[in-house]
């Protein structure tokens, strides 16, 4: 098994994500343990596409809560006739037969879980679900606060929306406010110097055969061979 730090690639970008409130849907999502992150870093293609095509404003596509229930359902049946059709086995045969009726136990949960999300927004003011005013535009789709569906959920359903109690600071960083402000201002970033260099040497490498290893990774000590100090 390859260490994490060699599978690692380095990312072009990061769209952030800060969003405090979630539709009903994306909380039944949330509930079920699919929790979107705060950020997400930009592939090398999606970054690319974005400079070049600079007023394209074609949105990254998120599925949805039916789109993944349905899909889930439809890759248990694929896998089920699969191992039919090929004669894998009873025992096989069984373990993909119960994972469509995983997936439709999966489906009744989402909709016991939304369900529930309605007859506790129903209570209006008594709610412990809280109505994120500014997000919600029209009062037939709310938007849910993230604090209130995770103290809800944990008190009502023993679920965990924000699942690791763990915080980070800038201290743990190892980096002062004053490296910070001077990075942002404009000074040298060390970091950020190393990670344009990994880059390059990653690209050049890539479009130079004699300059990677079998497995696509560069072979540092060669390139550097070719800028001398």
């Amino acid at each position: 098994m390859q260490n994490d730090l060699e599978e690692y690639r380095p990312f072009y970008d990061i769209a952030f994500n800060f969003a405090t409130s979630l539709s009903k849907d994306d909380a039944v999502l949330a509930m079920l343990g699919w929790m979107k992150r705060p950020f997400r870093e930009v592939s090398e293609k999606e970054h690319k596409h974005y400079y070049d095509y600079p007023d394209d404003e074609e949105e990254i596509y998120e599925p949805n809560l039916t789109d993944i229930l349905r899909n889930l359902k439809e890759s248990a049946d694929a896998d089920y006739s699969i191992a039919k059709f090929e004669k894998l086995g009873d025992e096989i045969v069984a373990e993909k037969l119960a994972e469509i009726k995983k997936s439709h136990l999966l489906i009744d949960t989402a909709y016991r879980f939304l369900c529930a999300i309605n007859d506790e927004l129903a209570k209006g003011e008594e709610s412990a679900l809280r109505i994120d005013q500014l997000a919600t535009t029209n009062p037939k789709f709310p938007f849910i606060t993230i604090g209130s569906l995770d103290k809800w959920a944990r008190k009502k359903h023993k679920i965990e929306i924000f699942k690791s109690p763990l915080t980070t600071t800038f201290a743990d960083l190892n980096r002062s406010q004053q490296e910070i402000e001077e990075s942002l201002s404009g000074g040298v970033n060390s970091k950020n110097l190393h990670l344009t260099l990994a880059l390059l040497v990653e690209k050049f490498a890539e479009n130079n055969e004699d300059y990677r290893h079998k497995n696509g990774t560069p072979i540092v000590k060669k390139i550097a061979k070719l800028y001398p100090h």
